[in-house]
């Protein structure tokens, strides 16, 4: 009976050992971050370079966050596949499914850790004055492989920061380019006929096509009045707002539109000096059966452009508020009434 009873007694501890090393064995097997708190130098030496991605602080460059990220991510890849007498089937573990789970669950933990370092990075740029377009690169592509499905309230941000700093920035590219064209100026100043027939020895039927368009004040005016709107807005986001480039880029628009404004008005006025001689001339008074050439120049010529550029200070400052607004306009005028000075003191014989 005695032994009967042994019998039953350890029959019963064996079971219960083998249940519990049975439960002992799923449990280990289960991806945890208590798994990683042992005395392997490898792990210990992962977790100490991802705690060390986790403390680097918020002025590191992104590209240097990237590098540590990197780097630690080779060495875990390494050291998993790194076989020795202690550890025959990776640094990790003393068994294939420890190495295995361990490298998991520090590849999880590094990649966790870049994320949200770089999630902080991204924003010390955007609470910054400095935008380097390299950074601005990085955070996109970064953003675009990796963080869309990050529960981190910011990312969401990421993108709508990106896309107006992009649009802005199209817009100040936009506003520089504006030009004007050397075409056909009918539509908006008396020249065209009388060029033709300049141009074409004072026959009729001669179609000019060099002289200057029409400055397309429009648009100018459009552009920057969406400059000041945005300034205005605080460029729309409160992120954005902090990048300095594109405020002194913006403040910029304006004297570079009334440069160009200028350039076009100097250009007119250069090509079309120097042509009273040809209302002297007698190819001219035959074509045209004018007698007073002085007035028909007057008429046709020298007061429309004068009103022109008479005309320009009305852009003062509603659409040009620029400080050498006055200095430049005046010397427009000043150029273009020495032509009708040399009109009116123009002696055929002396030519």
């Amino acid at each position: 009976m005695n032994v009967l009873k042994t019998f039953l007694l350890v029959t019963a501890a064996t079971t219960i050992l083998f249940v519990v090393r049975c439960s002992s064995s799923k449990e280990s097997e289960t991806v945890s971050d208590d798994d990683l708190q042992t005395g392997n130098t490898f792990v210990i030496d992962i977790n100490q370079k991802i705690k060390t991605l986790r403390e680097l602080p918020e002025n590191t460059s992104l590209i240097a966050a990237k590098k540590n990220y990197e780097y630690t991510k080779e060495r875990i890849d390494h050291l998993s596949n790194l076989k020795t007498t202690i550890y025959p089937h990776g640094g990790f573990g003393s068994t294939k499914q420890e190495n295995d789970r361990r490298r998991a669950t520090l590849t999880k933990n590094l990649d966790a850790a870049y994320d949200a370092k770089f999630i902080e990075l991204a924003f010390f740029v955007f609470n910054g004055k400095e935008w380097k377009r390299s950074d601005l690169d990085f955070i996109r592509s970064k953003h675009e492989k990796r963080l869309k499905s990050s529960l981190d309230t910011n990312v969401a941000k990421i993108p709508v920061i990106l896309n107006k700093h992009k649009q802005i920035d199209d817009f100040i590219k936009n506003s520089n380019n504006l030009s004007f064209k050397i075409s056909d100026t009918s539509g908006c100043f008396p020249f065209k006929d009388i060029d033709d027939l300049i141009k074409n020895n004072y026959s009729p039927g001669y179609s000019s096509s060099d002289s200057p368009d029409c400055f397309p004040i429009t648009d100018a005016r459009g552009k920057i009045n969406r400059m000041r709107e945005y300034s205005r807005n605080n460029l729309e986001n409160e992120h954005v707002n902090n990048c300095a480039d594109l405020h002194n880029r913006l403040r910029g628009i304006e004297q570079k539109l009334f440069n160009r404004h200028i350039d076009y008005l100097g250009q007119k006025i250069g090509y079309w000096s120097n042509k009273f001689p040809q209302f002297m001339s007698e190819e001219y008074r035959v074509y045209m059966r004018e007698e007073h050439p002085r007035i028909d120049y007057l008429k046709i010529l020298f007061e429309p452009l004068k009103k022109e550029i008479e005309n320009f200070k009305s852009y003062y400052p509603n659409t040009y508020d620029v400080k050498n607004f006055n200095r430049k306009i005046d010397s427009l005028r000043n150029i273009w009434d020495a032509e009708s000075e040399k009109s009116r003191n123009y002696n055929p014989s002396e030519q």
